[in-house]
């Protein structure tokens, strides 16, 4: 076979050329940000991940929403689970990923741990008070998620002032938890048909929060006590407990701004730096996200007046981390 000539070479070699030349140029210079290694090409929808953490594998949902192109910084919400959940439960459960690809931020359902290897079934959080498996064996879930933190932010553009923690139940209760020990780097929490444990230190740095719970919940009584459907029989703190501590430690006023109907009593506790701290009753709802799935079968009814998803959004886009 003949050979090229180094002419012919040449000519190829300034054709490619003048090919590329407007594409790094042009086109929101995101072949040159690819080149330059800023910028995650996923494909849209919903994928499960893996990481290793401390020789540990720990895996993960991420939902990228069709809009990401890696051209500007994106919000992250991370939604946990409930106890014996998994974040496929959590993802169906919330309705987190349609609120996501309307918003244009990415949402991540990061799994729990569980008794049984390599299967994302009976998964739990150590909440520090709680749950199951993840608490006895005093699984690091506060180091988990700090490092899926880290590597989000090193495959995707990701906004550091925007990231933030939701779940339901247990997932609640981790909520909580980051609360206190990621709170240098979350932006804010919303606890879902959770308590957390009132700590005896304040958080690293005051965290907005937004506390949604039923006042039908027969598994995390409102008031406090052994819930009548609780898995775990473990005494709960009272709700109003719980929200006075962050109420103290965010140092907002004590006087809320109250608006109620027949669905929801709203508290508003206003903080002079924006940490503010809101507490949602929603009435006749028991343990369940409300406005979203039920988590299986056999679980208390969402509801239709109270969308928890969209609140927590609404919230979430106006406490950015400051």
């Amino acid at each position: 076979m003949r050979r090229p000539s180094p002419l012919t070479w040449l000519l190829v070699t300034l054709i490619a050329g003048f090919l590329i030349l407007p594409a790094i140029a042009g086109g929101g210079g995101k072949l040159r940000d690819r080149l330059a290694g800023r910028v995650n090409d996923p494909l849209p929808g919903t994928t499960r991940q893996t990481l290793t953490v401390g020789g540990t594998e720990r895996s993960y949902l991420i939902h990228v929403p069709a809009s990401y192109d890696g051209s500007s910084a994106v919000p992250l919400v991370l939604m946990f689970h409930g106890g014996g959940g998994s974040g496929a439960n959590a993802e169906r459960m919330s309705e987190m990923s349609p609120k996501a690809d309307a918003e244009g931020f990415i949402a991540v359902y990061p799994n729990g741990t569980g008794p049984l290897p390599n299967q994302d079934r009976l998964l739990t959080w150590n909440a520090g008070h709680c749950c199951g498996d993840a608490m006895r064996n005093n699984i690091d879930d506060v180091g988990f998620i700090r490092a899926l933190i880290v590597d989000l932010q090193q495959q995707y553009r990701i906004d550091p002032r925007r990231i933030y923690a939701t779940g339901m139940s247990n997932g609640g209760a981790i909520s909580y938890r980051l609360g206190l020990e990621l709170s240098d780097v979350l932006a804010a929490i919303a606890p879902v048909a959770a308590v957390g444990q009132v700590a005896q230190q304040p958080p690293l740095a005051p965290i907005p929060v937004f506390i949604i719970h039923g006042d039908a919940d027969e598994n995390v009584p409102i008031n406090g006590g052994i819930g009548p459907k609780g898995i775990e029989r473990q005494v709960r703190q009272p709700l109003k407990d719980v929200a006075q501590f962050w109420i103290n430690a965010n140092d907002c006023d004590t006087t809320p701004i109250v608006s109620e109907d027949a669905a929801r009593r709203l508290e508003q506790y206003a903080s002079p730096n924006g940490d503010d701290v809101w507490v949602l009753i929603a009435k006749g709802i028991g343990h369940a996200w409300p406005g979203g799935q039920k988590g299986r079968a056999e679980a208390d009814a969402p509801g239709a007046t109270v969308a928890a998803t969209d609140l927590i959004w609404d919230f979430f886009e106006t406490h950015p981390k400051h």
